[in-house]
């Protein structure tokens, strides 16, 4: 072979060779580009789509259920979050004693796969005391995410009183003040019960930090009662969440000067046009931040943990949380906070470091700063009580009476000052039994008449229920005892199936609405929250209706139980 017919075919070899490198690049660009494509494919459609149980505080409601979080969350985990609903103290508890339940979707309850408060610091307390107690004890969940956001505790303040108190948009008003104003009667309202809220606990930390000299945590030797029980003469209205107290205040914004809520609860009132004007958004000079992490409690759901964790961290999910919900986004994200949020960035307060002087100040709160309970219970004792549901109504009072001896049970508790009447009703309303307590933590004995009376006078007999008649002898009562006009929290709790079928002249919830306002029921702001039994559609409507009416509450007792109703309530007291 000659030199250009060598050449020729060296040449010829040599092609076919960058051709087959450059055809194989072809191949390898093109697989890698498929997995890619693949790898995005299943993490924004995936196969196999997850459906995880969470127990959430209420003002999560905001996020958890709104369609274009839930769509972005499927799409980029195919994760889907079926929620329950506790207030944090409660539902930290459940989580920590490793029994936390929730509605899987059907009706059924089940374990639940997370948790997503507003906070987790009293879940960690109460873990941490549970260690100290037990060292060899686990930590009865898997991860957390940390912060995936930010909200204040902060007060928002009707135009006229901020103009009045000399507080602008925006402003920093240091607690002792704003505590000043409201022991002097220039400054009344809305808070929820720290031993049920997130922000109610939040609350009453700042203010009691703000009334110690140092920046260390506060301690219970540093707790001033003095400043706080004044500071807590302004409530006039509690709950047990955050997102109800908010819905409250819009329905009844003459009673209040003021709600102490989240930052973003206060920015989604201004923007939802509810109100008859906008609150002016106050900062006091310490707070304490809400920062909603997502806690794992089944382990195995891990690789899915992981995945819902990144997607939390994403500036698009920022943006979006931020947009939807009115916090804060991480402080870490590149995201903005949505234009609606106000520029303030107030100092974060130090949370007690020991649950000692957490529960203490929880605990001097229910017993000292606020007014007392006054509460009517009106109990259905007609034959559809007989059986499993006077027992758990037994079992109801004795818990309220001392036999939960959970940390929130024990908050639950009838107290010191407290005034506890009980009302049977069946075809025709009972009499009224009044049970004022002195101080059953020191003599637990004045219990004794409550339980006894749960126990030996309820029959279940009656053979019908005069359900508006039975709330019309209640209101009567309240209207004429003056003794309770002022000083006490007074309200209505109502069990009931929510089927009225007896009474002499109120046998209708339009005749009870009637008289409602003819009688000046309605003057009295006392509520009713009701305990439903019953699953009848139009019987939950027109109690919904009933408890809507009077500023209460209804709480459902056929899915859950009576005790849990009934412990619930106590955070509205």
């Amino acid at each position: 072979m000659d030199n250009a017919t060598g050449n020729t075919a060296t040449r010829q070899k040599t092609a076919g060779k960058r051709g087959a490198l450059w055809f194989a690049g072809i191949v390898l660009a093109g697989v890698a580009g498929f997995l890619v494509w693949v790898g995005v494919t299943n993490a924004r459609n995936p196969e196999e789509p997850v459906t995880l149980t969470v127990l959430a505080g209420s003002e999560l409601r905001s996020v958890v259920e709104n369609p274009e979080v839930a769509e972005s969350l499927r799409r980029s985990t195919g994760v889907t979050l079926v929620p329950t609903y506790a207030g944090t103290l409660q539902g930290a508890e459940s989580v920590v004693g490793g029994s936390p339940k929730c509605d899987d979707g059907a009706g059924k309850q089940v374990d639940c796969d997370l948790a997503w408060f507003s906070s987790d610091r009293y879940m960690n307390l109460l873990f941490e005391e549970r260690k100290a107690e037990n060292p060899s004890a686990s930590r009865p969940w898997a991860a957390s995410t940390g912060e995936t956001g930010r909200s204040p505790v902060v007060l928002g303040v009707k135009p006229a009183a901020a103009q009045r108190l000399g507080w602008e948009e925006g402003s920093t008003v240091p607690w002792t003040q704003i505590a000043d104003a409201a022991e002097a009667g220039e400054l009344s309202f809305f808070m929820t019960n720290p031993a049920a809220s997130n922000s109610g606990f939040s609350a009453l930390v700042s203010v009691a930090s703000a009334f110690h000299d140092s920046a260390a945590p506060i301690t219970v030797e540093e707790i001033d009662d003095a400043a706080l029980t004044g500071f807590f003469s302004g409530l006039v209205r509690t709950a047990g969440s955050s997102g109800w107290l908010s819905r409250e205040f819009t329905a009844s914004q003459d009673e209040a000067d003021a709600l102490i809520n989240y930052e973003s609860e206060l920015v989604a009132l201004n923007q939802s046009g509810d109100l008859t004007e906008n609150l002016v958004i106050v900062y006091p000079d310490e707070v304490v931040y809400a920062d909603y992490p997502l806690t794992q409690i089944d382990a195995a759901h891990g690789d899915t943990f992981a995945g819902i964790d990144s997607w939390l961290d994403e500036t698009a999910t920022q943006e979006l949380l931020t947009r939807v919900s009115y916090r804060r986004p991480q402080s870490a994200s590149d995201a903005l906070p949505d234009a609606a949020i106000p520029k303030a960035d107030p100092n974060p307060v130090a949370l007690p470091e020991d649950l000692n002087t957490a529960d203490r100040l929880i605990d001097n709160y229910l017993k000292d700063y606020r007014d007392p309970a006054n509460t009517i219970y009106v109990l259905d004792d007609s034959r559809s009580m007989a059986g499993t549901r006077i027992n758990q109504l037994q079992q109801a009072f004795g818990d309220l009476t001392g036999n939960d001896t959970s940390v929130t049970g024990q908050f639950a508790r009838f107290r010191e000052g407290e005034r506890i009447s009980i009302m049977p009703y069946a075809r025709k309303p009972g009499t009224i039994d009044t049970f004022p307590l002195e101080d059953p933590e020191s003599s637990p004995a004045e219990l004794d008449p409550i339980r006894d009376y749960v126990r030996t006078r309820m029959s279940a007999e009656g053979d019908a229920t005069a359900i508006y008649e039975a709330l019309a002898v209640a209101y009567r009562d309240i209207a004429s005892d003056t003794t309770t006009a002022e000083g006490y929290y007074t309200s209505i709790v109502l069990m009931t199936d929510g089927e009225n079928n007896a009474g002499a002249s109120l046998r209708s919830l339009a005749a009870f609405e009637a008289a409602f306002e003819q009688e000046g029921w309605a003057d009295l702001g006392v509520p009713v929250f009701v305990v439903m039994l019953g699953d009848d559609r139009q019987a939950v409507a027109d109690v919904t209706r009933l408890a809507e009416l009077t500023g209460g509450r209804t709480f459902d007792a056929a899915r859950n139980s009576i005790a849990s109703a009934f412990k619930d309530i106590r955070g509205y007291q």
